[in-house]
Parts: structure tokens; sequence; C-alpha cells
């Protein structure tokens, strides 16, 4: 299997599971929006503390995987998960019977994130566009610090969000 069809694969996997994640919302009796960006927020806080332990503890052939493979999912998490959350959800609400929690309101915001944060990822860390940024161990740093504070600014928002309701 060639690094284009691997690549074909991981955004195809993300495309699929964000269609099935917006599905399996749209079924829930009561979905509100701060905790599904509450759950966003700690999760990427978490694998942002994750990536920048490993930028100290692990070896070099380790940190080449984790730039290369982890940033790999989360380009694809951020563009593809993203946007067919939206699709899954929609295809819930019309098709499988599921109810309209209110979370298309949200769409604009999550897709100018998702793209911000796919032009980023891919620019800075994944396929990075200025020589300094070729050194495997700063690439994981950037990687490691976007979703540390990423994480921060989603909970921040959802903890507005929550506030105003």
């Amino acid at each position: 299997m060639t690094k284009e069809d691997r690549v074909t694969w991981v955004d195809g996997a993300a495309l699929l599971a964000g269609i099935g994640v917006g599905i399996a919302t749209s079924r829930m009796a009561k979905v509100e929006a701060f905790k599904l960006l509450n759950i966003v927020g700690l999760t990427y806080d978490l694998l942002g503390i994750v990536l920048l332990t490993y930028v100290v503890a692990t070896s070099d052939r380790f940190r080449a995987f984790l730039v290369n493979w982890v940033s790999r999912v989360a380009v694809a998490a951020t563009g593809w998960f993203l946007m067919s959350f939206f699709i899954g959800l929609a295809l819930g609400e019309f098709f499988f019977g599921g109810r309209n929690h209110g979370l298309f309101g949200y769409l604009v915001p999550v897709v100018v994130f998702g793209m911000a944060s796919f032009y980023f990822l891919h620019d800075a860390v994944l396929i990075p566009l200025w020589p300094a940024l070729r050194d495997d161990g700063l690439r994981l740093k950037i990687l490691g610090g976007y979703f540390l504070i990423s994480g921060i600014v989603i909970q921040i928002y959802a903890a507005f969000l929550d506030l105003w309701s």
C-alpha cells in the first residue's frame, strides 16, 4: 500500500467516522452544544499534553512517526471529520428519526475553526512550508501546542455558551 493509499484511507475513515458520530448524536435524547464542545476541548487538551510529553521522552524514530501520522490524522479530523459530522446530523435527522438539537447554528464557527486548523496543521506540521519547520521535534511541539491551546479556547467558548444559555 502506497503512502497516498494510506492517506486516502485516513481521510475516508475520518469522513465516515464524522458521519457516524453525527447520526449517533442526532439520535440522542438531549444534546447541548457546550457539553459537546467541552468533550472536544478536553480531548484536545489531553492530546496536547501527551504529544508535548512525548517530545521529551521518545526516540527520534518515534517522534518522526508521531509527527507524520498523528499530524495526518489531525489534519483529516479537523477537515473531514468536522464537516462530515454535520452531514451525519442532517442524515440522522431526516432519514433515521433523529432530533434537531440546534447544533446547525454552530456550523459556521465549526467550519471556520476546522478549515483554519486544517491549513495551519497542513502547512506548519504535516508538510511544512518553511525550512525552519523541518525539524520533527519542533513540528511535534507545534502539534502538541496546537491541541493544548485549541482545547483551552474551545473550553472557554463552551463555558461562555453554558453561561449565556
